[in-house]
């Protein structure tokens, strides 16, 4: 038989390969070694002195400190040769007695409490302890002066002579802002006695705001804001007693006067007369009529005392919308109603303009619900002053039937 030939190189089977790939040069691979670990960082401090001067603005100099400028300049002797946690109350009470016209003192110690607390906040990121224990003490120590410049107005300087104005129009905002842990600190150490006084600003302030028939929902809604801040911020039971100790809160006399309701100095009698005057009637009859109605409605509205010596009334009387009312001059209305008229061109406008002035009244509904709620909640004192203001207006809406939301009656205590 015919030798058998060999297969081609091609169709010979290859020998296995190994999962490995094999190194050219026939050389063993290095084993792999884990990644080092990054070294543990350093704890970074800074000197005591150093983030101190930093949160005061002020710097250490051996002679005459110099009254201008932004850094407020002391010397060794008044620090008692270093800046720590021990002096930096006096370098405090030296800013404020030294301080430049038109500062205020309040302001003054909350700027320092909030670079504090910033500061404190950096001192933790980096583990120094010692440095955030040190301007937390200084930031505790500006909550305190705020307190004293509260109890006692001028105690430290001629800045501090209106703190409790200066607090009152930030609470309302017409000042910068107060953070709530600096007012917290600040009235925690003011005695419930004294609490009443510091609060007396604040109420005059928030009357002042709602007296103008212009006040809006806008004044409702800042008004019961500032107030509702008041009571967080100055303590359980003590913060709704200080503010119904003001005559503001207080129930009216209801009894009626042997000669009748007293007219207020800025009301007048013709409002009667120039409305029918502006619906055609004559003159004299106009006046006839006017003052007749006048009378009518000072014999039968009894609830104007709760309205306008009260804070709650001056709350509740801020209506959504434009409307006819007697202590408003016409003027005041007549704009009123234009700008409501502006609005309502066609009938497709009817709604849209509805619902504007429903969220204007839902705002002042909100508002003072939240206000009433936080005076019954707040204590003993406060809670049963408020109730027995709403149990007055109540029983002067009852003969009237004012009470009662049907299209006949008109709803209010007025």
């Amino acid at each position: 038989p015919p030798p058998v030939a060999s297969p081609p190189p091609s169709a010979r089977a290859s020998p296995p390969q190994s999962g490995r790939p094999a190194s050219s040069s026939g050389q063993k691979r290095p084993a792999q070694t884990s990644p080092v670990a990054s070294p543990t960082p350093t704890k970074k401090t800074i000197p005591v002195d150093r983030a101190l001067r930093r949160v005061l603005r002020c710097n250490i100099v051996e002679g005459t400190p110099k009254a201008t400028g932004e850094i407020f300049e002391v010397t060794k002797a008044e620090v008692n040769g270093a800046l720590d946690e021990k002096s930096c109350g006096a370098v405090v009470a030296l800013r404020l007695q030294r301080a430049k016209s038109g500062e205020d003192a309040l302001q003054l110690l909350h700027e320092i409490f909030v670079r504090c607390r910033d500061e404190a906040r950096t001192a933790r990121s980096r583990n120094d302890d010692a440095c955030e224990k040190a301007v937390h003490i200084c930031g505790n120590t500006a909550a305190s002066l705020a307190s004293v410049c509260l109890v006692r107005p001028g105690a430290l300087g001629k800045s501090s002579e209106k703190s409790r104005e200066t607090l009152a129009s930030a609470l309302l905002g017409k000042a910068p802002a107060l953070r709530p842990e600096f007012l917290q600190g600040a009235l925690a150490k003011v005695s419930p006695e004294l609490l009443k006084d510091v609060a007396k600003p604040l109420v005059d302030q928030c009357c002042e705001e709602l007296k103008p028939a212009t006040a809006t929902e806008i004044d409702v809604d800042r008004v019961c804001g500032a107030l509702n801040t008041w009571l967080r911020c100055a303590g359980k039971k003590v913060a709704g007693a200080a503010l119904v100790e003001h005559e503001a809160f207080q129930v009216p006399p209801l009894e009626r006067p042997s000669g009748g309701d007293p007219q207020p100095p800025d009301e007048q009698d013709n409002n009667f007369a120039a409305l029918l005057g502006q619906a055609g009637m004559a003159q004299d009859q106009a006046a006839q009529w006017g003052a007749m109605l006048r009378g009518v409605q000072r014999s039968v509205n009894r609830g104007l005392p709760l309205e306008r010596t009260c804070l709650l009334g001056l709350l509740l009387r801020v209506s959504g919308g434009a409307s006819y009312r007697n202590d408003v001059p016409l003027e005041a209305q007549a704009r009123g109603l234009r700008e409501l008229m502006q609005r309502v061109r066609r009938p497709q406008d009817v709604p849209s303009a509805t619902r504007e002035l429903t969220q204007r009244v839902s705002v002042c509904r909100e508002a003072i619900s939240s206000l009433i709620e936080g005076l019954v909640r707040n204590g003993p004192q406060s809670r049963e002053n408020t109730l027995q203001w709403l149990t007055a207006l109540l029983n002067r809406s009852k003969p009237g039937r004012h009470a009662h939301a049907t299209p006949a009656t008109r709803l209010g205590a007025c």
